[in-house]
């Protein structure tokens, strides 16, 4: 038997419920995961593979960090009472929790360029409420504190974005746009598929995954090599969180429909390394070491898995590769330290993580400026929103005369700024 949901064909297979992305899906095909979200997906590998790198959206790898829980629960109502998030005119939004025996809860969310933490009003019946007013189209994460707990979803919003490390659940706002559809929202064009797959990392010891994104027309020709970038995420996210936060998939396939960007494929893959990476109080940790295992793993694992089934071009200047947060410092030392390979790079929102091990980027760099800067198509990176603020790495470019260019982080350090990034500033240069 087979059911129709969001252009993806399923077969059902009983009591087999997989969460993934905005679909909740009751099935697999003969084992084998077919799609989520609103691209269509090639997988491989069967579902006994997968079950322990699945968790919602999909993890990079297995390892789970424990929820910490708040202490008391909030109660799903009947969906008759409220909604949550509830949309009203002229741009204004309420958010709405039951949590009868909570003494404070806060409304937890990047509205604006910075993290806020907003305290909600609780009612008779134990609602608490919070209502924003006039939010432009978009989309926003946002999570309720209970007492101070982790940040956990809307339990009446199936809208989710779950990292790989930290136990923080983020919910999604889609804010509609007054002017039509959002440029990284599905419309009437041609579309890519996204494809999962899952490989046995010898680096690392343990399955990891990757998606890649191959543009319209990559089944229509059978000889033609594509561009290919290379996207990393953000330090405890998922593989496939350029997917469901970033929506590079819809984002590309609306630029090239517009005939703004060059097709090109895309590879998303798992980008923490195996040692310890998030910094905690009291505790020394080397990031240095993980950007180096992770580096390790991309030209002796990645790369050739990548380039051994897809249609890449061979040429240098056709290979980008760019990241977000910690994938903004990995992208610099895999595209400034091999621009034999890499024409292309893109840091977004790096921050002080870019001076991290930077003594190992810029020395190679300084020994033939010119030769430098002719070999780098574009390196683009965007940060604090005062260039005086360079972190270490930036202000050693620009002093030794390497060609960069540098803009604020429109939204703070958020996957809002990465999208806003991808569309307007860095997918329109490339391979041109």
């Amino acid at each position: 038997m087979k059911k129709s949901c969001d252009s993806l064909t399923i077969r059902v297979v009983p009591s087999l419920t997989l969460v993934l992305a905005n679909l909740t899906l009751t099935s697999v095909v003969d084992g084998q995961l077919i799609g989520y979200g609103s691209s269509p997906v090639h997988n491989q590998g069967t579902y006994a593979q997968f079950k322990d790198v699945l968790n919602l959206q999909g993890s990079g790898n297995s390892r789970q960090a424990a929820s910490s829980a708040p202490t008391v629960s909030p109660i799903r109502p009947p969906k008759a009472e409220y909604e949550s998030p509830a949309i009203h005119e002229n741009g204004r939004v309420t958010f709405a929790i039951t949590v009868p025996e909570a003494k404070q809860v806060h409304l937890v969310g990047r509205f604006s360029s910075e993290l806020e933490r907003l305290p909600m009003e609780k009612d008779g019946q134990g609602v608490w409420r919070k209502t924003l007013e006039r939010l432009e189209g978009g989309i926003y994460n946002y999570g309720f504190a209970i007492d101070g707990s982790t940040v956990i979803g809307d339990p009446l919003n199936p809208k989710v974005f779950r990292r790989a490390i930290e136990p923080t659940v983020w919910s999604f706002l889609e804010m509609p746009g007054s002017d039509g559809p959002m440029f990284y929202e599905m419309q009437d064009v041609p579309h890519g598929v996204v494809h999962r797959h899952a490989y046995q990392s010898k680096i690392a010891s343990e399955i990891r995954t990757l998606h890649v994104y191959t543009p319209p027309g990559y089944y229509e020709s059978s000889n033609k090599r594509f561009p290919v970038l290379y996207l990393l995420h953000g330090g405890g996210d998922k593989a496939d969180v350029f997917l469901v936060a970033g929506r590079i998939d819809m984002i590309l396939d609306n630029l090239i429909a517009e005939k703004k960007v060059e097709p090109m494929i895309v590879v998303m893959p798992y980008t923490n390394g195996v040692s310890p990476y998030v910094r905690r109080p009291n505790v020394v940790v080397d990031r240095t070491k993980n950007f180096g295992e992770f580096e390790d793993m991309f030209f002796a694992e990645i790369k050739p898995f990548v380039d051994s089934r897809y249609r890449i071009s061979n040429k240098r200047e056709n290979h980008a590769v760019a990241g977000y947060s910690v994938g903004a410092a990995l992208s610099r030392t895999i595209g400034l330290k091999h621009l034999d390979l890499f024409a292309w790079v893109g840091s977004f929102s790096g921050g002080s993580r870019l001076s991290d091990d930077y003594e190992q980027t810029i020395p190679p760099l300084l020994r033939d400026v010119e030769k430098t800067n002719k070999l780098i198509k574009l390196h683009w990176i965007s940060g604090p929103a005062e260039e005086k603020n360079l972190p270490e790495f930036h202000q050693g470019l620009a002093d030794a005369g390497i060609q960069f260019v540098y803009r604020p982080d429109r939204f703070g350090h958020s996957y809002r700024t990465c999208r806003y990034i991808l569309k307007e500033e860095f997918l329109p240069r490339l391979f041109k």
